[in-house]
C-alpha cells in the first residue's frame, strides 16, 4: 500500500484511541475493521488506476440534505432520468472494480439483515442499490456518520480540523471512473456533503445540488432511531439517550456547516426540495428539480422507481423517548 499522508495517519490514531477508550463489542470491532480496510485498499486501487485528472464528464447530481430528510427518495427518483443513474453499492465500496466486489458485498448486507435488527425497517439497503457515497470519502477516513454512530470523541474532533480537500479530490475522480464504467450521470447522494460543501465544489465544479429540507423535530427524532440501531450493533447496548444527544449535536453541526457554506454553491445549480413536497408528490417533485436543471424527464420512468423502492416500516418513537423536547431541538 502507498504511503498515507500525515492527515489520514492522525485520523487512523485518533480512531484506534476511541477504540481502546470506548471498546465495541466483537462484532463492532470486526464491523470498523472491515470498514477502514476496505477504504485503505479501496484508495491503493485509485490511486493506482485513475488519473489525478479524472472527473466527471456529465454534472453529477448530489442530494445534500440531512438524514431522514428525504434524501433516499430523492436520489431513487432522479435516478430514472434520462442519461443518469446510481451508483450500486458494491461499486461504491470499490470503484476500481474486484472479482470479490459485488458478493463481499451481498455478503455484508446478508450478515446486516441478521446482526443489525431494525436497520432495513429505516433505510432500504442492496449491494446493487442506491447508496450514500460516504465510501468515496472514506479512502481518507472522512466518514462523519461513523463519529454519530460510535462513541469516537477524538475522532469527530479530527474530523471537525480535518482539510476536505483531499478526500473531496479522491471522491471526483472515484466519481468520474465510476461515470465512464456505468455509461450515465451520477446521482449521489450523502447528508456529510453538508460539512464538505466548498471541497465539494472545488473537486467537481459542475455539480448540480438538491438541497432536502424536513422539520428539525421529526428528523432529529428519526435521525435518533437509525443512530440507536447503529450503536446498539456496535456496542451491544441500548442507550436512547445517547442516540437522541448524538442526532441532535449531528444536525446542529451539518446543518449550521451547510448554511454557512451554501454560498460557495452557484446558485443557479441548487434546487431546494421540502420533505412534506416530496412526500405528498414525489413524482411532481421531481420532475421540478429536472425543470430546474434543464433535463428532460418521463413521469412513467419516475414512476417506476417510486414503485421499485423497498418497503420501509417500524416503529418512530417520539422525540422524547430519545430523551428530548422539542422546545431544545428548535432552539439548534
Amino acid at each position: 500500500m502507498s504511503a498515507l499522508d500525515d492527515a489520514t495517519l492522525a485520523g487512523l490514531e485518533a480512531l484506534r484511541a476511541d477504540l481502546v477508550d470506548h471498546p465495541p463489542s466483537l462484532l463492532g470491532r470486526l464491523g470498523i475493521r472491515a470498514t477502514v480496510a476496505d477504504a485503505l485498499a479501496s484508495r491503493r486501487r485509485l490511486d493506482a488506476v485513475v488519473g489525478s485528472d479524472v472527473r466527471p464528464r456529465v454534472p453529477p447530481i448530489v442530494v445534500v440534505g440531512w438524514y431522514r430528510s428525504g434524501t433516499t427518495l430523492m436520489q431513487h427518483l432522479l435516478s430514472a432520468l434520462p442519461g443518469y443513474g446510481h451508483v450500486p453499492m458494491h461499486r461504491l465500496q470499490w470503484p476500481v472494480r474486484r472479482r470479490s466486489s459485488r458478493w463481499r458485498a451481498a455478503l455484508g448486507v446478508a450478515a446486516a439483515r441478521r446482526v443489525v435488527p431494525g436497520l432495513f425497517d429505516l433505510h432500504p439497503v442492496d449491494a446493487n442499490g442506491p447508496e450514500e457515497c460516504w465510501m468515496l470519502l472514506a479512502t481518507h477516513l472522512v466518514v462523519d456518520g461513523m463519529a454519530m454512530h460510535w462513541t469516537l470523541p477524538r475522532f469527530a474532533g479530527w474530523l471537525d480540523r480535518v482539510d476536505r480537500r483531499p478526500a473531496y479530490l479522491a471522491w471526483g475522480r472515484a466519481a468520474g471512473w465510476l461515470e465512464r464504467e456505468l455509461g450515465h450521470g451520477l446521482v449521489l447522494k450523502d447528508p456529510a456533503h453538508l460539512l464538505g460543501l466548498p471541497a465539494l465544489v472545488e473537486a467537481v465544479p459542475d455539480a448540480r445540488f438538491v438541497w432536502t429540507h424536513r422539520d428539525p423535530v421529526a428528523a432529529v427524532a428519526s435521525c435518533a432511531a437509525l443512530t440507536a440501531v447503529q450503536h446498539r450493533a456496535a456496542y451491544g447496548v441500548d442507550d436512547p439517550h445517547r442516540a437522541g444527544r448524538a442526532a441532535l449535536e449531528a444536525h446542529r453541526r451539518y446543518v449550521s456547516r451547510g448554511l454557512r457554506d451554501r454560498s460557495s454553491l452557484p446558485a443557479d445549480r441548487v434546487v431546494d426540495v421540502d420533505f412534506a413536497e416530496l412526500a405528498a408528490d414525489p413524482v411532481r417533485t421531481a420532475r421540478r428539480v429536472a425543470d430546474a436543471f434543464g433535463l428532460p424527464a418521463d413521469d412513467d420512468a419516475l414512476r417506476a422507481a417510486l414503485a421499485s423502492m423497498p418497503p420501509t416500516g417500524g416503529a418512530r418513537p417520539p422525540l422524547a423517548a430519545w430523551g428530548l423536547t422539542e422546545a431544545e431541538v428548535r432552539a439548534g
